[in-house]
């Protein structure tokens, strides 16, 4: 036999050589860097658990320190007078709104959690129903015209009365009440809520659940008048059914925000007699 044959044949036969141990060490990372890749992908969305653990703190803390009685209590120790005090207790109403039902719930989901705020409806969605609403909205105006003829509302809107005296405040105001309350508003309720919960539970379990809760908060702690209450409920089934058909709290935040500045100029004007 061939020696060179014989060599070749028992070079064959022999196990394989031990792995590199960088190698090793490279696949070992692969492999925990895909099942922290997996981990990840499951942790895309809020559970109900992380969902009330935030939510009932914050609403709670909301519900406490955010009302606009709060409000008027810390600027009469600080020695707030007149327009300061009278306006200033609505803008602590809706700042606390804003620190409360935004701010820290979505840092602590960003941040703590690592979850991204477009698994709670924070995105465009879907823009084509979501054009027709904003377009559909627009018969708000004439039918709060003939609502807003109310002796309850009247008393009650605007918030505060002062700002009828000047344009540029009444101005502020409204912009302020916007972005700091309504925004806030909508993402937490609409957004952090039910379409997180939307995520576990059927869609109009979640959209009764939080129209329950936002009705109860309309009844107390903020006082508001039996016709708003009950509507508060109608509106929230509605806004919470187009929330989920378009996977997205921004159109009814507009429509919201579009309702509340119409309350606010019909109860206005009538209040000063000029409607």
């Amino acid at each position: 036999m061939n020696p060179e044959r014989k060599n070749e044949n028992t070079h064959q036969n022999q196990p394989d050589s031990p792995k590199d141990p960088q190698g090793q060490k490279g696949s070992t990372k692969e492999i925990q860097s895909q099942k922290r890749s997996a981990k990840g992908s499951r942790n895309e969305i809020l559970t109900v658990r992380q969902i009330m653990i935030i939510a009932v703190p914050c609403l709670l803390l909301y519900c406490g320190l955010g009302m606009p009685e709060f409000g008027h209590w810390v600027l009469n120790i600080l020695g707030g007078e007149g327009v300061i005090l009278f306006v200033g207790q609505y803008i602590w109403h809706f700042s606390m709104a804003f620190l409360f039902l935004f701010l820290i719930p979505s840092l602590l989901i960003t941040k703590k959690l690592n979850i991204h705020l477009s698994s709670i409806g924070t995105q465009k969605g879907d823009w084509e129903l979501g054009k027709k609403l904003l377009v559909l909205s627009l018969l708000a105006i004439p039918i709060l015209y003939f609502g807003s003829d109310d002796p309850a509302l009247i008393n009650e809107y605007p918030l505060t009365k002062v700002i009828l005296n000047s344009w540029s405040l009444f101005f502020l105001y409204e912009l302020l009440y916007g972005v700091l309350y309504y925004l806030s508003y909508e993402f937490f309720f609409r957004g952090l809520m039910q379409l997180g919960l939307n995520r576990h539970w059927s869609k109009w379990r979640a959209i009764i659940f939080v129209s329950v809760i936002t009705t109860l908060i309309h009844w107390f702690p903020m006082h508001k008048p039996v016709s708003e209450i009950i509507a508060a409920f109608m509106v929230g089934i509605v806004f919470g059914h187009f929330a989920e058909k378009t996977q997205s709290w921004y159109y009814i935040f507009a429509i919201h925000y579009l309702i509340g500045i119409l309350n606010d100029i019909y109860c206005g004007l009538r209040f000063l007699g000029k409607l």
